[in-house]
């Protein structure tokens, strides 16, 4: 059916603005996250995305402004 709600597919993956869009913020803040690698983003060819569950996991992370700790192996001093 081509109206049944059930049947509409969520993005995986966002634009700039779309991202925007979900978290209430101009698409210049989102570019400057990025650049702080504070908001993971992936390039298909030349077009900048977003995963919406990486944009959820960072409301999720309390929208942290600095990137995340390189994660070390154990034993590792």
């Amino acid at each position: 059916m081509l109206n049944d709600p059930s049947s509409i597919l969520e993005p995986i993956l966002v634009d700039t603005r779309q991202a925007a869009t979900m978290l209430g913020i101009a698409p210049r803040t989102v570019d400057k996250y990025r650049h702080l690698g504070a908001i993971p983003s992936v390039l298909i060819g030349t077009a900048r995305r977003y995963r919406v569950a990486d944009l959820m996991a960072w409301i999720d992370a309390g929208c942290p402004t600095n990137p995340p700790e390189p994660q070390t192996e154990r034993g590792d001093t």
